[in-house]
């Protein structure tokens, strides 16, 4: 070769040389930036991962694979341009971002199925369904998360308030609410077919069926209105059968009252007003004022049997010395009964007291109830032989807590009482029957604690 095509060979392999060297040079820096690029978009996305709620332990492998890598190696042995570094970290930032958006998103359905479960419709999540469905990143699932945590402390204790202001809860429901509306409901049919108003009675029965509807919160701070809306129509609704049964029972035994008053020349008086108040309680339902009208004509009827004084002589009784200012003393031997005053006899009357089965009661006793009309309820079944239907008695004064009373006897003819009555068709269940022409009498006499004592 000559020495002239040597030198072109040399001046070309020195500009080969040079270029190659450039070439090299250039896919070094392009290398380095891609590399530096590529790690600041991985360390950005780690740390809007951790921002977002992905927990640092679960970064923790990806981040310090960042950190080990070396830009300078990677850059002359990987080719950058063409293979990615990174790739082993961002695999690993997604597994950590989509397990953690899983158990997020698990834990606040799970608080969620739970307080619908446990509260239903009792109470308002205020929006919280909706965040949930909206929600897209671990820490949306844990704001949720924690909202449904205390909206739970809540509830729990507005449902314990409700519970103990209301006796307990009976199906998650006020029990004091459902017990006075079961009560009401009860006595809605027995008011309807009597003809009684009931607007009252039917108005809180709608209030309450509404008021049981209500989330707790709200049942909460009406309960306290509410429960007393239900007793007031619940007694209201009470007064108004008691009175209708009461004044059903005064005019059965209204004309046989009249008809001793009227024999005796002593009905005139009580005629007019007795057959005044019989025509209002003969209306629909017993008239607009059918407790007061009752109260009267049970007055009236006390007045017209005091009237009628046919009482035994106390002549021949003598006074008890040291006695109590009242006494009654009810003589079990003879069925008569003697009232003194300050000591001294001042009523004598024949009655009939408990059947052998039943004897009344034998000792000293105190007056401690009086009513002028009471309802007597048999405690026996239909069933037993002691069974009584349901009655009402008049000047009645109860004297043994057993239930024990003085009282009138309107079945019980007059002629059948005093001696041996107790063991005849109208002997009492343990109380002392006494003749309507002396109880009113009596009862307007005896005060609550007058002493009664039952001797043989």
């Amino acid at each position: 070769m000559s020495g002239r095509l040597r030198t072109r060979w040399a001046r070309r392999g020195a500009r080969a040389a040079i270029a190659l060297g450039l070439v090299s040079a250039l896919t070094l820096a392009a290398n380095l930036g891609c590399f530096y690029l590529r790690a600041d978009q991985v360390d950005s996305a780690l740390a809007r991962a951790q921002a977002q709620g992905v927990p640092a332990a679960a970064l923790r492998n990806s981040v310090a694979r960042l950190r080990a890598m070396s830009a300078l190696p990677q850059a002359l042995t990987r080719n950058a341009v063409l293979a990615d570094p990174f790739s082993n970290v961002e695999r690993g930032l997604r597994r950590a971002r989509v397990s953690t958006l899983a158990q997020t998103r698990a834990a606040a359905e799970g608080e969620m199925s739970a307080i619908k479960l446990q509260f239903g419709a009792r109470w308002d999540l205020g929006g919280l369904e909706a965040d949930l469905a909206q929600a897209r990143t671990p820490a949306d699932f844990e704001r949720v998360s924690a909202g449904l945590v205390w909206q739970q402390v809540q509830a729990t204790r507005t449902r314990s308030a409700l519970a103990q202001g209301s006796g307990g809860l009976a199906g998650g429901l006020p029990a004091d609410v459902v017990t006075h509306l079961n009560a009401l409901g009860a006595m809605l049919p027995t008011l309807q077919a009597a003809g009684l108003p009931d607007a009252t009675a039917l108005q809180a029965k709608a209030d309450a069926a509404w008021y049981l509807s209500l989330s707790y919160p709200v049942m909460l701070g009406l309960h306290a209105s509410l429960e007393a809306e239900l007793i007031s129509a619940q007694n209201a609704s009470q007064q108004n059968l008691d009175a209708y049964e009461q004044s059903r029972s005064l005019l059965q035994a209204l004309p046989g009252v009249l008809a001793t008053t009227d024999a005796l020349g002593l009905g005139g008086p009580y005629d007019a007003t007795a057959h005044q108040i019989q025509s209002i309680l003969g209306q629909p339902g017993g008239g607009p004022h059918l407790a007061q009208s009752s109260a009267q004509l049970a007055q009236l009827i006390q007045q017209m049997r005091t009237a009628d004084s046919g009482q035994l002589s106390v002549s021949g009784v003598g006074c008890i010395s040291g006695a109590p200012a009242k006494l009654i003393v009810v003589h079990v031997s003879t069925q008569q009964l003697v009232a003194y005053d300050n000591g001294c006899p001042w009523m004598r009357t024949l009655v009939t007291t408990g059947m052998p089965q039943l004897p009344t009661d034998q000792g000293t006793f105190h007056i401690f109830y009086k009513a002028p009309a009471y309802k007597m309820v048999s405690p026996w079944p239909p069933s037993s032989g002691l069974w009584y239907p349901t009655t009402w008695v008049y000047d009645a004064m109860e004297f043994v807590g057993d239930g024990t009373f003085l009282h009138t006897a309107n079945w019980e003819p007059p002629s059948v009482f005093g001696p041996g009555s107790e063991y005849g068709p109208f002997a009492s269940h343990g109380c002392v029957h006494m003749p309507n022409s002396v109880a009113g009498q009596l009862y307007a006499w005896a005060d609550i604690g007058t002493t009664v004592e039952v001797t043989q």
